[in-house]
């Protein structure tokens, strides 16, 4: 272990990523189809039954590869390990922080791009997978001295919104749009009672979201808020771990 500041140790990372997905399997959705064939596209009015007064009878919204995918960001990550003796006291504190950002979460398709990059909540069907914040974060500090181990860790969500595609001031506009940050406090702390000869004991207790912590909105299933959000509130746990 170092014994003075100078030897404190520290580790950084950054890592950029850009994964770009062509020829996605998806439907074109009877909206665009019928769009698309105004504008005179041939391959889409032949998805679409018309009878012979023009009425339209049906629309066949079959899976084709019409889209595709990309997204865009950077992992960072910072650890410090924070020897005591320095100070006279026993033990040491680690640090640790991982955050990502993320540029761009943009799928695009016949009807156009839609980067939903900033929009928490996923679309309307529950089989829908959630969408991307801006920032999300976990940060931790961790006491360790010996036999006994505590620490915080905080996990953070950055605002955003309900529906990216919403514009002040236009039609588009959805009120209570906006979500605020959001923060979840968690407590730990252990103590090893026996590690010798294969055997271990230790006691520990955690505490779960400390400050009761909710979603911004109330839960409902197709807004798969328990991706980033915690829906139980705070949670104690306490138990015994063995190893003989």
């Amino acid at each position: 272990m170092p014994d003075s500041p100078a030897q404190i140790r520290m580790r950084l990372s950054a890592d950029y990523y850009d994964i770009h997905l062509t020829d996605q399997i998806g439907s074109v959705g009877v909206q665009v189809i019928g769009d698309l064939c105004r504008q005179g596209k041939q391959e889409y009015c032949a998805l679409i039954t018309f009878n012979s007064q023009g009425t339209v009878l049906s629309v066949l919204n079959t899976n084709v590869n019409n889209a595709s995918f990309r997204v865009r960001g950077i992992d960072l990550e910072a650890a410090y390990s924070l020897p005591l003796d320095f100070i006279s006291l026993p033990g040491a504190v680690n640090f640790r922080a991982m955050a990502t950002r993320t540029f761009e979460f943009a799928t695009t398709t016949v009807g156009g791009t839609e980067d939903k990059v900033g929009q928490i909540p996923a679309g309307v069907l529950p089989q829908e997978p959630p969408n991307m914040p801006y920032w999300l974060g976990n940060y931790s500090a961790t006491y360790n001295l010996g036999k006994f181990t505590g620490g915080v860790s905080f996990k953070y969500v950055s605002k955003g919104v309900v529906e990216s595609q919403s514009i002040d001031g236009t039609t588009t506009e959805r009120l209570n749009n906006r979500l605020p940050h959001n923060v979840i406090t968690n407590f730990n702390a252990s103590y090893q009672i026996l590690d010798e000869a294969g055997r271990k004991l230790q006691v520990y207790g955690i505490i779960n979201n400390a400050f009761n912590q909710g979603p911004p909105f109330p839960v409902f299933p197709v807004t798969n808020w328990a991706a980033y959000y915690d829906t139980l509130g705070t949670q104690f746990r306490a138990g015994i771990r063995f190893e003989y």
